[in-house]
């Protein structure tokens, strides 16, 4: 992002093309990554939920019901990573903007 530099846009509604500043544009946070960031944690945690008691019958044991409280941490592991990454893709971006 250079000072003084122009981009050219087109709007998705009414094809009108307009010419930015550089420095008028700013990211926003993506609606998609929320979208599967939720997705993966709404169907990974049943999922997991599911399968839980089944494991715990079969093998049983403390050092099963560890392994098994690890991979209830995944969905939300991997929700707060993807809404990280996300803020820091925004945060880079617009660090310029003011």
């Amino acid at each position: 992002m250079y000072e003084g530099k122009t981009k050219a846009l087109t709007c998705n509604h009414c094809k009108h093309n307009n010419i930015f500043k550089v420095n008028e544009l700013f990211a926003k946070e993506s609606k998609f990554a929320l979208i599967i960031a939720c997705a993966i944690f709404l169907v990974g945690t049943p999922i997991l939920i599911y399968y839980v008691p089944i494991f715990l019958l079969k093998y049983g044991g403390i050092y099963s019901s560890l392994v098994i409280a690890g991979f209830m941490l995944v969905p939300i592991i991997v929700y707060s990573n993807i809404l990280k990454e996300d803020r820091i893709r925004v945060n880079t971006f617009n660090l310029g903007y003011y």
